[in-house]
């Protein structure tokens, strides 16, 4: 993958207000809410998105110029690039409706289908059926 972007989707715990939003935050110029394509499941206290042609709600994030690398390199170990997640690209709609190419993280493992999430929200399914 030699193409370099600026934009990752993210649609877990990388998401502002979530635990592992502190792994990018120093790297953020920006977030929007965006969409992409996939299927999501609920794993252990995190999502996994596999291919597919479900919605997939989320957040885009810009990254400052020049963070770049850096970014990428600290989300690629959080989550353990290429086995356990891989980064691909993929288009991505944000509410105003704009397309963008955006790194996705596609997970690599077995899923059971009794943890699908049918909404495609990570963050509505958490609320909805693990709140305390």
């Amino acid at each position: 993958m030699n193409e370099k972007l600026d934009k990752v989707f993210v649609y877990g715990t990388l998401m502002e207000g979530y635990g592992n939003h502190r792994v990018v935050q120093e790297y953020v110029a920006d977030i929007v809410s965006a969409t992409t394509t996939g299927e999501l499941y609920q794993l252990t206290g995190y999502p996994g998105m596999l291919e597919g042609n479900d919605t997939v709600h989320g957040e885009l994030i810009t990254l400052k110029p020049d963070t770049e690398g850096e970014a990428i390199s600290a989300m690629d170990r959080l989550e353990g690039h290429p086995n356990f997640y891989k980064r691909t690209i993929q288009t991505v709609c944000t509410g105003e409706g704009t397309e963008h190419k955006a790194y996705v993280y596609i997970y690599q493992n077995g899923i059971h289908p009794d943890h699908y999430i049918p909404g495609g929200d990570w963050g509505v399914d958490v609320e909805e059926n693990f709140a305390i």
